[in-house]
């Protein structure tokens, strides 16, 4: 299978605004993206701090569990780094998120029984959760974000089970914005409704 080497960012005016090569390894797994600027005169992957932008480090089983962001990196040139660690089922156990020797970010990740995610917990900020609950269809039906602020999702009784709708709430329950979906004859939503919605998430005044 042939892979794309190289990624090309344009801007509005269809300038090209950057060139990004892309390493792989021999499964098509990407080892590195390097900026055409940040490389010049040197190799993609030399390890140097100005070579890559992102470098991506796969475990045994093809699954991501480090990456280098070059992009983010300190005046010392350590790049922020973040590992995953994943739990026997292959679930993500942690995240942590280091520059240096000093901790960001620390996430871990709690399942249930059925093995759905039920809770992100950062250990950096006091414990602080995210929250995620499900129906008895085992259907997501709410998202509870660290400031108290919540994300509900409905779902159409029918044997279809389609989503119906999604409310953004303040912790005060008011709401930032409600979408609600409807569904053509081969259970698709029309474009013009999806095209709406973007306008109305787009052109929101204060989604905090």
């Amino acid at each position: 299978m042939a892979y794309p080497q190289r990624i090309t960012y344009y801007n509005a005016d269809q300038s090209i605004e950057k060139s990004r090569t892309v390493k792989r390894d021999k499964a098509g797994q990407i080892l590195a993206y390097c900026d055409t600027e940040l490389v010049s005169g040197s190799t993609c992957l030399t390890g140097t701090p100005n070579s890559p932008v992102y470098v991506n480090y796969y475990d045994a089983l093809g699954r991501t569990y480090g990456i280098d962001n070059y992009y983010l990196k300190d005046t010392s040139g350590n790049p922020l780094e973040m590992h995953y660690d994943f739990d026997a089922f292959g679930n993500r156990k942690e995240l942590e998120v280091t520059r240096s020797t000093n901790t960001l970010l620390h996430f871990d990740y709690s399942y249930d029984g059925l093995d759905r995610l039920t809770r992100i917990t950062d250990s950096v900020q006091s414990g602080a959760t995210i929250g995620f609950g499900y129906g008895s269809s085992s259907k997501l039906e709410e998202i509870r974000q660290m400031n108290g602020s919540k994300t509900e999702f409905s779902y159409a009784s029918s044997t279809t089970g389609l989503l119906t709708g999604i409310e953004h709430l303040r912790p005060d329950n008011s709401v930032i914005m409600a979408l609600a979906y409807s569904y053509n004859s081969v259970n698709n939503i029309p474009t013009r409704q999806l095209a709406a919605h973007l306008r109305t998430i787009l052109m929101m005044p204060n989604r905090s």
